[in-house]
């Protein structure tokens, strides 16, 4: 597998870039979630560890899921790909061998199960005779449900004669027919494009299978779509469920104006075409559902007639024999009317879609299904307050939008691959930017759909009842993401600081109401007592003037309880507030919307307010605890820190800036003066003339290498400030020598180059082993890194830096769509499926400002940086 570049192949149907992998592929070497702490490490671990292991036993002793359970991670499973659908409408993964694997219907709550039954089936028939039927994937029925489970279906399909190619939000998989010389490519498209906020939050995904007879006869080719009236969790129970048969023609009753609530879009127009499929009524217990499974017909002169047929109901625990057989016969389905009868506890309920074309010798057809899942009321918890998705506001509150999703579906495909050509095509044929990076860009964006997003349509009665909803956050929806599908709490600001470039680059209104929703919480206060875990120590649970660490766990009522996170009293963490501050002036850059600025400037003056207390010497530099108090949360650091003090004087700039233009020239002073004594106390205390020492403290460890040292900087430069000499708050001569260490150290010292940034390294050239932090790899810190490196010119080092974290996931780990937080030299990692890795979109926002004019303090060559690493740029890696 690799992060791929076809070349000129011309018999190569698959994209040019992307990351690609045979079915039948097995990773050399199978990572594990863990690893044992040094003996140095374990004392300050120890009181944590038992603290944790009380909690978590204490919660699932009382039916809850702890918001962290280090005692029940994720193994990792090597069979991740693309998933489907939109944004904050439930997720459902897909794998690169073709099976529906990683659910995440309920919010924030992920189901890993495989389900045996949902799959795509072909058949082919030649003079009226069916040559050959099998499924289209290289596994066999395991008879976990029963020992008969689908075991009369053809299984085991050479994974030799397929290959899968991922480039989010599409994937293709190509299969090669033994013995019946026909091709078929299978093409999964999600509604995913940046600035668009309808499409893009709908629960659906499209099929499109592309069938190519390379025979000299005709031949007729059937796919059939096969489902599960569940997600396959075990403890929901099978019976009452049922399913029921539609059809209906495109844009005469599926419109989107038939389930607004505003009549306001109407988007489909009227067509011959017919949509023939199967509804699947799910009764969950709390959350019910309905999946929709669907094909277009049509019969029109001058090309392929598609016929479409269905099974409404079959039980998947049996051999299913009877709805093999009945495509086998004459590859077409006997369809029924009327809904099937409700399940009964020792069924499986499913049902199946089949569409059936004629391809003249050497000809092409496309076969289209659609899948979609309306799921339209969200529970947070236990709770009983009711919340709605997004696109409920287009498709209706009720439950009963799925045939009109399915059919919006099949009509509107071909307009978002458009939008997706037009958005990625730039990117994908720039020549000057390596194979990997392209892939690792637009495939590391699957988290914002699959990090267990919510996008909720929120107005005054559906929100909290402590605060009213910001008018921008009525209008553009409430958005939340997890920090990872193990660390399970949404809006995780100190992580969300680095994922963020991906929102303001591509959905910018939802960083603003992200933005808006963080700022709300600010002044509130929560006087609940916690146990931080830590250090054993009860604290306050909100306290007015500070930025929550998260706005709260899905187990709870996200946006009421925030601060889910109880291993610090994060009130005293010195990077939150900075955080807002950078982030408030950097989408301000990325809107030039004056009234966000105006909105947030009042709050931004709190939080730096709140931080100053912490410069306890006046000498305008903030000094860090002696605990972790910060995102690297067990990784302690005393006094003035390279990279809180750095995120506090890049702050103070941005505070001057913003004052200057709201025009409140006496505010931006004040800042300046800090500013100044802060810069003087920064350089003084923690440049060693080369780097930035980690702290300003006693401890052996005070001058270890840090990565992400210029953090600040890396911020204040994406923002176009503190650029030129007068106006500079980190010298670059300093920056410059810090970032060329942190290559030579951090990247190039630590496994050869070949794993991304390590957090710490001594001067020594031996890894920082004082914490498990400074010996792991970030992956989100490695691409924020590579931004940094990039935005000052050091182009060929970012993509170096960059390369080595993503070979190692995606190519040598198989770790791709549960990109982790960290991960360490023997490849064991921590957190699976992580928020941070989106910060590769920094280094596409760096590209794109590299791409404007110079500026006079550029050094020369710099603006022939990509074809300088042009070599380095365009190799790729294959086991």
């Amino acid at each position: 597998m690799a992060a791929f570049s076809s070349g000129d192949d011309s018999e190569d149907p698959l994209p040019k870039y992307g990351w690609r992998v045979h079915l039948d592929n097995v990773f050399s070497h199978k990572p594990q979630p863990c690893y044992i702490p040094r003996w140095s490490q374990i004392p300050r671990l120890i009181g944590l560890g038992w603290r944790f292991m009380k909690y978590a036993t204490r919660e699932r002793k009382n039916g809850r899921v702890p918001f962290i359970d280090p005692f029940a991670t994720n193994p990792c499973r090597q069979v991740y790909g693309v998933p489907l659908g939109g944004i904050g409408c439930g997720s459902i993964g897909r794998g690169w061998k073709g099976d529906f694997n990683r659910w995440q219907l309920t919010p924030g709550m992920y189901n890993y199960t495989y389900v045996e039954a949902n799959q795509f089936i072909v058949c082919v028939r030649k003079k009226g005779r069916t040559t050959y039927q099998a499924v289209l994937s290289p596994n066999r029925p395991n008879g976990v449900l029963c020992g008969r489970s689908l075991q009369g279906w053809n299984w085991g399909f050479n994974g030799a004669n397929a290959t899968y190619h991922a480039l989010y939000p599409r994937a293709w998989t190509i299969y090669y027919l033994p013995g019946q010389n026909i091709k078929l490519v299978c093409r999964q498209v999600s509604p995913v494009f940046p600035h668009d906020y309808r499409d893009t939050s709908l629960p659906v995904a499209v099929f499109v299978w592309e069938v190519e007879n390379n025979n000299d006869e005709e031949v007729e080719v059937s796919i059939m779509f096969t489902f599960q009236n569940s997600n396959g969790t075990v403890n929901e129970g099978s019976s009452g469920h049922y399913n029921e048969p539609f059809t209906c023609k495109i844009g005469s009753h599926c419109s989107m104006e038939d389930h607004s609530a505003d009549k306001r879009n109407s988007v489909l127009t009227n067509t011959s075409c017919e949509v023939t499929g199967v509804l699947l009524h799910h009764k969950h217990p709390t959350q019910p559902y309905t999946f929709g499974i669907a094909a277009k017909a049509h019969n029109q002169a001058g090309k392929n007639s598609v016929t479409v047929t269905t099974k409404t109901a079959f039980d998947a625990h049996s051999p299913c024999r009877r709805v093999w057989e009945d495509l086998l016969d004459d590859g077409k389905l006997n369809s029924t009317t009327g809904p099937s009868e409700l399940s009964k506890e020792e069924h499986i309920l499913c049902a199946a879609v089949a569409a059936t074309t004629r391809i003249a010798p050497h000809g092409k057809a496309n076969l289209e299904f659609s899948l979609s899942w309306d799921n339209p009321v969200v529970y947070f918890g236990s709770s009983k307050k009711k919340h709605y998705r997004f696109y409920t506001r287009f498709f209706g509150r009720h439950g009963d939008a799925s045939k009109a999703l399915c059919c919006h579906a099949l009509l509107r495909y071909p307009e978002w691959e458009s939008k997706i050509d037009a958005w990625q095509k730039p990117i994908l044929e720039n020549d000057s930017l390596p194979s990997w990076y392209k892939s690792a860009l637009f495939n590391e964006l699957y988290f914002v759909a699959d990090g267990g997003t919510v996008w909720m349509d929120v107005d005054d009665a559906t929100s909290n009842d402590k605060t009213t909803v910001p008018e921008f956050v009525k209008e553009h929806g409430r958005f939340a993401y997890l920090e990872g599908h193990e660390y399970r709490m949404y809006n995780t600001y100190d992580v969300h600081f680095y994922a963020s470039f991906a929102l303001a680059l591509l959905w910018p209104k939802l960083q603003l109401s992200l933005q808006y929703d963080m700022a709300q919480t600010v002044n509130q206060t929560d006087d609940q007592s916690i146990l931080t875990m830590m250090n054993g120590r009860n604290c306050q649970r909100k306290v007015a003037g500070c930025i929550p660490h998260d706005v709260g766990d899905p187990a709870e009522e996200p946006w009421e309880k925030v601060n889910a996170y109880t291993i610090h009293d994060t009130a005293h963490w010195k990077d939150l507030n900075l955080k807002f501050v950078l982030q408030v002036y950097r989408d301000f850059k990325a809107t030039k919307d004056i009234q966000y600025l105006k909105d947030m400037w009042p709050i931004a003056k709190t939080v730096m307010n709140q931080t100053s207390v912490y410069d306890t010497d006046g000498d305008g530099l903030i000094e860090n605890s002696g605990f972790a108090d910060q995102t690297y949360d067990a990784w302690p650091v005393t006094g003035p820190s390279a990279y809180c003090g750095g995120l506090w004087l890049a702050s103070l700039r941005v505070m001057q800036e913003i004052a200057q233009v709201l025009g409140v020239p006496n505010e931006a002073l004040k800042y300046v003066n800090i500013l100044k004594r802060g810069k003087r106390a920064y350089n003084k205390l923690l440049w060693n003339g080369t780097y930035y020492n980690y702290d300003s403290s006693t401890s052996k460890y005070h001058d270890s290498i840090m990565a992400d040292q210029m953090a600040g900087q890396w911020y204040l430069k994406a923002c176009d400030l503190g650029q030129s000499p007068s106006d500079r708050v980190f010298p670059q001569a300093n920056v410059l020598s810090a970032l060329n260490t942190v290559y030579k150290y951090n990247v190039l010292k630590f496994q050869d180059g070949s794993m991304g940034a390590v957090n710490g390294m001594r001067p020594n050239g031996q890894v920082d082993t004082s914490s498990l932090q400074a010996e792991e790899v970030w992956t989100g810190i490695t691409y924020a890194v590579a931004a940094a490196m990039i935005q000052e010119g050091l182009v060929v080092e970012g993509f170096k830096t960059a390369s080595g974290i993503y070979n190692t996931c995606f190519e040598r780990l198989g770790m791709g769509f549960q990109t982790p937080e960290a991960i360490v030299a023997n490849g064991n990692f921590r957190s699976l499926g992580y928020m941070r890795p989106l910060s590769i979109w920094a280094m596409q926002w760096a590209l794109e400002k590299k791409g404007k004019p110079a500026t006079q303090d550029d050094t020369a060559g710099r603006n022939n940086a990509f074809s300088q690493c042009n070599g380095f740029c365009n190799t790729s890696s294959e086991n």
